[in-house]
């Protein structure tokens, strides 16, 4: 649905703007692991999550198709999959380390705040979206 609503218009400026405050909520949401208590919780906020993924992925998609090289957009998408691929494999190693010294909760802050950097960087890009 978010997809639909965002190919309405062929101004950027919504995919950015969604992208961002998707970001930012993701990020935000992060913060709440360490207070769960039960098990409804957890599958509570994981629904959450589930739903700034849904504003999330097509803004980014939207931008990341419309900047890739028209003779290389097969590439590029392959690329970028291989990366993200042994990006999260990165992640996770460096996670379990993280995790061993300091424990789950200071792993759920980090990574919220890292979601929330990340989404004040995209706003960098704002001047170049049309």
């Amino acid at each position: 649905p978010v997809g639909i609503w965002l190919d309405r218009t062929r101004s950027q400026r919504d995919d950015h703007l969604v992208l961002v405050v998707g970001l930012l909520l993701e990020g935000l949401l992060y913060y709440f692991y360490p207070q769960l208590t039960a098990v409804w919780q957890l599958y509570a906020l994981q629904a959450l999550i589930g739903l700034t993924n849904l504003l999330t992925y097509p803004a980014w998609r939207a931008i990341f198709t419309r900047y890739a090289d028209s003779e290389k957009v097969a590439f590029e998408w392959s690329l970028y999959d291989v990366l993200t691929g042994v990006g999260m494999a990165f992640a996770a190693s460096l996670g379990a380390l993280f995790v061993a010294r300091w424990g789950f909760d200071a792993l759920f802050y980090v990574v919220g705040t890292l979601i929330i950097i990340s989404a004040f960087l995209t706003l960098s890009i704002r001047r170049d979206i049309k």
